[in-house]
């Protein structure tokens, strides 16, 4: 299919990243709004507003904004679902279906979004006194996964992968590695993780013209990655994000495993 007006249709497509954004900071100013004091919305909106790989992504006609707005807009509804509980106002189904519905988009859009739907799975889930809170928050990550499955199986039986990518780089090919490389896996698993942690705070590419060794890098990674688990565990109220950056690090270690 040829397009008439190519560099038209680009800058559309970018105004559908500026708009997934938009949509993005709004859902977000409203999800802080449920978990910050009032003094602090604004800041946590800002950081995320002004951050380098945020503006860079949501410039672009990519699917990364997108999924962005879908991860968020995820975990909105998961939190809405818990006011809806302690204000008895008994739309929480409502908003767990809708969790369902825009993980499941968001999966759809980029894998990525996973950190939004596990999140989401996290929050739903979180009062273990309640057998259905439990069974719903399984619901969130099961039906999202469910929704985007046929489609990975569809690219599957096309090109042979869940997620089908033009760069194909060697990898350790498989658990296998475990056994027969131990060492190696344990090596690139230890880069991997606190890379993806520095890259969470501050892209690559705006770095990488410094030539920075990797060690202090790889250092700050861990460091940052160690106090990403110790605030999920000192402050419940921030649980879900700590699990969301770790569904992302298992993300970022199966690559490594299976496919780069």
């Amino acid at each position: 299919m040829r397009v008439k007006k190519p560099l038209v249709t680009l800058y559309l497509l970018r105004l559908m990243s500026v708009a997934a954004l938009a949509v993005t900071l709004l859902l977000l100013h409203r999800l802080a709004a449920l978990l910050l004091p009032p003094d602090r919305i604004g800041m946590a909106v800002w950081l995320i507003a002004v951050h380098p790989t945020v503006v860079y992504v949501a410039s672009m006609a990519n699917n990364e904004a997108m999924a962005m707005a879908f991860s968020v807009a995820c975990v909105w509804a998961a939190a809405m679902a818990v006011k809806a509980t302690e204000d008895g106002s008994g739309q929480r189904r409502r908003w767990v279906v809708l969790a369902v519905l825009l993980g499941g988009l968001g999966l759809l859009t980029k894998l990525t979004a996973i950190a939004g739907v596990t999140a989401a799975a996290w929050i739903i889930g979180r009062d273990r006194s309640s057998r259905a809170s439990l069974l719903q928050g399984f619901g969130v990550l099961i039906g999202a996964i469910w929704t985007w499955l046929p489609w990975g199986l569809f690219m599957h039986h096309l090109h042979g992968s869940l997620v089908p990518s033009p760069v194909q780089r060697p990898t350790f090919g498989g658990l296998e590695a475990l056994i027969l490389y131990p060492l190696d896996v344990m090596i690139a698993v230890g880069m991997a993780v606190p890379e993806f942690a520095i890259g969470m705070v501050c892209p690559y590419w705006l770095i990488r013209p410094l030539d920075i060794p990797h060690y202090p890098v790889w250092i700050g990674g861990w460091l940052l990655t160690i106090g990403v688990i110790y605030t999920a565990v000192q402050r419940p109220p921030l649980r879900f994000a700590g699990v969301a950056f770790g569904s992302l690090a298992a993300l970022v270690v199966s690559q490594v495993l299976f496919r780069d």
